[in-house]
This record gives C-alpha cells, structure tokens and sequence, in this order.
C-alpha cells in the first residue's frame, strides 16, 4: 500500500498588509477552520475560505515579560518558539521558551501569561495540545525524560508521563497529541518513537501520575533525530502517525483501529 502526497494549489490569498516587516508565526486551527497569524504586536485569525479578517487581538509581549525575563538579544525579544492550537478556541505560544501565552480567540483577549520554566539554563523542546474541551497540554523540557502535562485553565502543578529510554543520552524533541485516539506521540533524538495512549478520564486533582497513560510501544533507535510528529485521520477508523526525521526522511504509520499498539510503517512517495 502507497500513500502519495501532493498539492492541489492555493486555497486562497491572504494580504499581509503592514505585517509584511514583522516576524510572523502562521498556524492552522482544526477546530475552526481558520488560519492564526502571530506577530509581537497583534494576533489575526482569517477565514481560510476567503482570506477575510474574522477578528485581531492587539498587544506588546515585550513590557509584559520584560521584567522577569533573562537579557536577551533584541531579535530574540519578541521570539516565540513554538505555536499551537487548543481546545476550540485558544491558541497557545511559547515565549523565550519559558512563558506559557494565552490567547482566547472566542473572547478576542490575550487571556494569560504565565511562567512554565524557571530554570533559565532549560527550554521547552516540543509541546502539543488537545482539541477537546479539556485544553490539555503537554510538553518538554530540554535534556528531560518526562512529558509534562497541564492545561489552558489549571492553577495546579503539572503532572509527568516518564519516558524510559534505552539510550541514556536520548532526549525528547517531538510530541503530537491524537484527541480522537487519545493517543500521546513522542518522538526523541535518537529517533526512536514511544506511542501512550492516554488516560479517558484523567483528571489533574490527585490522580496518580502512573495511571494517566499506558505505553502501547516503542520503535528502535535509528541515526537520525525524529523531529516533526504529527497525526492524520481518513474518516472515523483510519488513524495514520506522520513521522519527519532530521534526515529528511518521512515515515508514515498506519495505526491499527482495533489494537492500538498494532502500527505499520506505509510506503511513500512525495512530490
């Protein structure tokens, strides 16, 4: 079985207006259908279909961070390393790999900064979300074997998936998050990859760390990191885990519908 991939041209042309100097960070937000843009003054969510402004949330990060926030470089000021989206209506960023930013598209507001890494020698090497109403996240630290997980709203500290890994100089880098499947990706830099299938009715208050996911498996190390995770679904059962190596070798899984820790690499042709 192949699976090919290929472009079917533009879906629509977006004008980026006096954006067009600023660094500028672009997502897809599944839930609703509609493209973020992400500058260090603004966030814009566009319809996908007609490259309308649906609304704009105007800010500044950098007197917001400025005071708690290690020097930096004044390109880097304004940087966000990674951006994601959650739940139905919030997108979430990561500032200076330490800063966990808000925003709420359904109110229009940058609901919340808050600081996530208070060890300044540690970033954040990967983070994922959930699309469901309990706005879980998950991420990690640089050089840990844990996945941290949290959400949008939680006041509470964030609970630990541990990773075992065979080579103690892994790391993790990648993660994806199925909400459908409730599955929980990790990839790490020695390109192996550990699939958890995440507890249904976890909660944070007192549950107890072991019971919030269950390793289904593990592949082998390969020589080249796993840096991009992602999940795909073709109709209701089948669920296929995109896999993008340093290499630039791409892997696609399929994931068996009814045995879950049943997966098999397809054959892929890209152009």
């Amino acid at each position: 079985m192949a699976l090919r991939i290929e472009s079917r041209g533009v879906r629509a042309s977006i004008e980026c207006g006096g954006r067009a100097h600023q660094a500028e960070y672009v997502l897809f937000h599944p839930t609703r259908g509609s493209v973020i843009s992400v500058t260090s003054a603004s966030l814009q969510e566009i319809d996908l279909a007609t490259g309308a402004l649906v609304g704009e949330i105007e800010y500044d990060l950098f007197p917001i961070v400025a005071a708690a926030a290690a020097p930096t470089s004044a390109d880097k000021a304004h940087a966000l390393d990674h951006l994601i989206a959650v739940g139905s209506y919030f997108v979430v960023g990561v500032h200076q790999s330490r800063y966990f930013i808000v925003w709420d598209l359904q109110e229009m507001v940058l609901q919340s900064i808050s600081e996530v890494e208070k060890q300044l020698q540690k970033g954040m090497s990967a983070i994922t979300g959930s699309l469901c109403r309990d706005h879980w996240l998950f991420y990690a630290s640089d050089g840990s074997n844990s996945v941290k997980v949290t959400s949008v709203d939680s006041k509470e500290i964030p609970k630990k998936i541990s990773r075992k890994a065979s080579n103690r100089s892994s790391q993790l880098v990648s993660l994806a998050y199925s909400t459908s499947k409730r599955l929980l990706c990790c990839g790490s830099s020695d390109g192996s990859l550990q699939l958890w299938l995440f507890s249904e009715d976890n909660t944070l208050g007192g549950k107890d760390e072991a019971a919030m996911a269950s390793l289904l498996f593990t592949t082998p190390a390969v020589q080249s990191p796993l840096v991009q995770l992602c999940f795909a679904a073709n109709g209701m059962r089948s669920t296929y885990l995109i896999a993008g190596y340093q290499s630039r070798l791409v892997e696609v899984r399929h994931q068996n519908p009814e045995i879950l820790s049943e997966s098999r690499p397809l054959n892929c042709e890209f152009s």
